[in-house]
């Protein structure tokens, strides 16, 4: 599968080169992950050191993401090409006191790459609805960084890196305001699907809600 998404990129790339009709998207986001089992793993991080009082202060929030694509018009309403993406949230298991202090923070960051076609349905002379799917690989790296200092001696400093690799689709929706032929302005919102999550041997899990907004160039003959 992930040869095929190459392969077809490579094509894309090739056929959008020699194209003047296309559209570069620029959008800044904000998404919730559900990284169930990172969650589980942070809870039971919380006894390990059973009576210091090591509390959860950070959960794997809601955080911004950044995406972009480079569409070519096969049709005046129908774009199709490739997509590039950037997540990320965190954890962290901390305790502090006169006497020292404990640290666990979990980084999880992703590179999501693929392809992406949309549909745009004209409401009005400068408004539209679009339907939106992208699919393709997300390269994610999980980082465990852990610190224990007591008094002025640190007991443990260590980091630990896990990368991983998975598959995704999210279909989305929204609205699109075009100034003029060349310049529009979008809001979305969408549904990360994180394929290869629910695998036992797979750590992050990327799936959940994205909203976002954008700006778009069209490139016309």
């Amino acid at each position: 599968m992930r040869r095929f998404i190459s392969v077809v990129l490579v094509l894309l790339l090739v056929e959008m080169g020699s194209c003047q009709t296309f559209r570069l998207s620029f959008e800044a986001g904000y998404g919730s992950y559900d990284m169930g089992k990172l969650h589980q793993a942070q809870n039971s991080a919380v006894t390990f050191y059973d009576g210091l009082g090591i509390k959860e202060v950070e959960k794997f929030p809601p955080f911004f993401n950044q995406n972009g694509s480079f569409l070519w018009y096969a049709t005046p309403d129908f774009l199709v090409g490739i997509t590039t993406g950037f997540l990320s949230t965190g954890a962290r298991n901390s305790v502090a006191d006169y006497s020292g202090n404990y640290k666990l923070d979990m980084l999880v960051s992703a590179y999501l790459y693929g392809l992406e076609t949309e549909y745009d349905f004209r409401l009005r002379n400068h408004l539209k609805y679009f339907v939106n799917l992208r699919a393709g690989q997300i390269s994610s790296t999980f980082e465990l960084k852990e610190n224990f200092v007591v008094s002025t001696t640190t007991l443990l400093n260590s980091t630990n890196t896990l990368m991983e690799k998975n598959l995704f689709m999210e279909p989305a929706t929204g609205i699109r305001y075009c100034f003029n032929k060349s310049v529009s302005l979008s809001l979305g919102v969408g549904y990360l699907i994180d394929f290869a999550a629910y695998r036992n041997d797979k750590v992050t899990n990327w799936s959940g809600y994205q909203l976002k907004s954008g700006i778009a160039f069209s490139f016309w003959k």
